[in-house]
């Protein structure tokens, strides 16, 4: 399923931009509060909101919930929560009414909510079971299309006017049943692969994750209840959304620090101020241990000299970085790889005061990662991956198969391999389109080794993340010349076994083992006076064999033949067209033929020095 942590670059931009915007609240409550009254537009509406409203002081039954809440700053409130932790979420009124939306995932927008009767089971879903929870309640469901959903209820002035939704999402500690959604797109018409792409897509959240977010979203809607309709126009970040700063700050950190990574903060000289719990799962250390320390103090001495003169650049300039990776010693003493990302940050003046970062454990990717490169190298066939048309790495494998090494190659673009640039282009233009199109495409073309060989290659390239703009792809090479010279062989051979079959003395026919004739010789057709066409439409018992044949007697003999045995017997013939019988010769044998899977008797056919009887 889809990870549900945010970037580390897009989440230290979240935290920053709550960060100036609790300032911003500071500075707004020791300042004036709107205190006009409520004016109408000449539909009626609301045009400006008073500090305070309750369900008697203006006729709510006749607005519309787009016309009491101000929604770009409500949608802008929202969206910060969602790029902190990735958590889909909607505002609909009581009609099922979709007034904000953010982060639905692809299965529920570009599928349920699409389909005529999957949009009827999200609208029924959305609609009843939010229509009787009270103010400050919420309830989790499972909708009708299989993905679970939280509703918490939107009440302003004491009136329930709507409802906000989190999802779509599984806990990861349910199983998903994929044939289930396999059976829902073959029902509905949806593109499996694409529809199975996209449920893989859907994220998973712990039930205390969860909680937590509901939690906070319940507080969120008494907050719009209870605010002035003044103050919901200045309702643009996270920090807004509890009933004091303090409150807004407190859950701003229940957030931060119920992430899977280790947020911290460092002072101008990188000893850190900050750090959140999750230092104790990924490192070991309680965060009251890690403050006064410096990241390169938790660093093997080696490490800790490398990353100091990677990370002077950044230093020193005072500019952001993105995905470091390092090597830390956990309290145990073993080795953590972490992931690090961090941005400056500066005082009123301008000036550095210190760092605001993340780190995340990826040791076991690492491990992963390590593990795949290994068995790229030691895989039996050809690969190689690719950016755009250039070569960033190839296996063993492939440097057989070409007879290039792996230093000769890379940085080198895959023209090298082609002996002309006609051939170079076309595969340019008949392998690329399908490949964006589908993720995966293959090609015959003909490579050139060092050597100067030419070889004949089937090549299969498939992107390695398809919504990517680096066309990175990874691509099997195999070597079908000896092959296709055996094909050549092959067909060289049946041919001639053909112009022998075709030219022999002997009548031959070969019939499956319900006696159906499947093909016959020219000898054959001659001996009984038919036409090809008419042999294939008959069989032997019926239409070859005079009414006192043997063939009801073989018996015991006939499974000798099943057995590889050849059976030599005397048969009475007749010819289909004109009655006349004749005895003959026969030699049956079991063999294959042409490219089926089973095999026929084949039957060998002497005239008879005895004289043919008329009927």
């Amino acid at each position: 399923m889809g990870d549900p942590s945010q970037t580390n670059e897009g989440l230290l931009e979240e935290i920053h931009r709550l960060k100036l915007r609790i300032k911003e609240l500071e500075q707004l409550e020791s300042g004036n509060r709107l205190t006009e009254e409520a004016q109408w537009d000449r539909r009626g509406h609301i045009k400006s909101k008073p500090e305070s409203i309750r369900a008697s002081d203006v006729d709510l039954d006749h607005q519309e919930l787009s016309d009491m809440i101000d929604i770009p700053s409500v949608q802008a409130l929202l969206e910060d929560f969602y790029k902190l932790t990735h958590l889909g979420l909607a505002i609909l009124d009581l009609k099922g009414t979709v007034l904000i939306s953010i982060g639905w995932q692809d299965i529920c927008a570009k599928y349920h909510r699409v389909h005529p009767q999957t949009a009827a089971y999200c609208t029924e879903s959305d609609l009843y079971l939010a229509k009787n929870l009270r103010q400050g309640e919420y309830v989790d469901y499972k909708c009708k299309n299989h993905l679970r959903d939280v509703v918490t209820p939107l009440y302003l002035g004491g009136k329930h006017v709507g409802n906000i939704y989190i999802g779509q999402f599984f806990y990861d500690d349910e199983a998903i049943d994929i044939e289930t959604f396999a059976d829902q797109a073959n029902q509905y018409g949806f593109d499996r692969e694409s529809y199975l792409a996209a449920l893989n897509r859907v994220p998973r959240f712990s039930r205390d994750q969860v909680k937590n977010f509901m939690d906070f979203l319940t507080k969120l809607t008494n907050m719009i209840s209870e605010l002035s309709y003044g103050n919901l126009k200045l309702a643009r970040s996270m920090s807004q959304i509890s009933g004091s700063l303090q409150e807004s700050e407190e859950r701003f950190r229940a957030l931060v620090e119920t992430t899977s990574d280790w947020i911290w903060e460092t002072d101008s000289h990188w000893v850190y101020t900050y750090s959140s719990p999750k230092v104790k799962d990924i490192l070991g250390y309680e965060p009251s241990e890690i403050l006064g320390k410096t990241p390169l103090d938790l660093m093997p001495p080696d490490e800790a000299e490398r990353v100091a003169k990677g990370m002077s650049e950044y230093v020193e300039g005072a500019k952001p970085f993105i995905g470091f990776e390092n090597l830390n010693r956990h309290k145990d003493g073993r080795v953590v790889v972490l992931e690090t990302s961090g941005v400056p940050i500066f005082d009123g003046h301008g000036h550095l005061t210190g760092y605001r970062g993340i780190d995340r454990d990826v040791t076991k990717r690492k491990k992963a990662e390590d593990a795949l490169r290994a068995t790229f190298k030691a895989a039996p066939v050809g690969l190689s991956i690719m950016k755009g048309r250039v070569f960033q790495s190839v296996n063993q494998a492939w440097c057989d198969i070409t007879g290039y090494s792996e230093a000769e190659i890379i940085g080198h673009t895959t023209r090298t391999l082609y002996e002309n640039e006609a051939e170079y282009e076309r595969v340019r233009r008949e392998l690329y389109p399908e490949l964006l199109e589908r993720g995966i495409n293959s090609i015959l073309t003909k490579h050139r080794r060092k050597d100067g060989m030419i070889r004949d290659i089937v090549l299969t390239a498939e992107l390695l993340q398809p919504d990517a703009p680096s066309l990175e792809t990874v691509v099997v090479i195999e070597d079908i010349t000896d092959r296709k010279h055996r094909e050549v062989a092959l067909r060289e051979s049946e041919k001639d076994l053909r112009t022998i079959f075709d030219n022999t003395y002997d009548a031959i026919f070969v019939h499956d083992l319900d006696w159906r004739i499947v093909d016959c010789n020219q000898k054959m057709l001659d001996l009984y006076r038919v036409t090809k066409e008419q042999a294939r439409c008959s069989t032997i018992v019926d239409d070859f064999s005079a009414s006192d044949n043997l063939l009801d007697s073989l018996g015991e003999q006939w499974d000798r033949v099943l057995a590889g045995e050849t059976l030599s017997f005397e048969w009475k013939a007749k010819r289909p067209n004109d009655g006349f019988t004749f005895d003959v010769d026969v030699a049956l044998k079991l063999v294959g033929w042409g490219d089926a899977r089973w095999c026929w008797p084949m039957s060998g056919i002497s005239p008879s020095v005895k004289r043919p009887r008329r009927p």
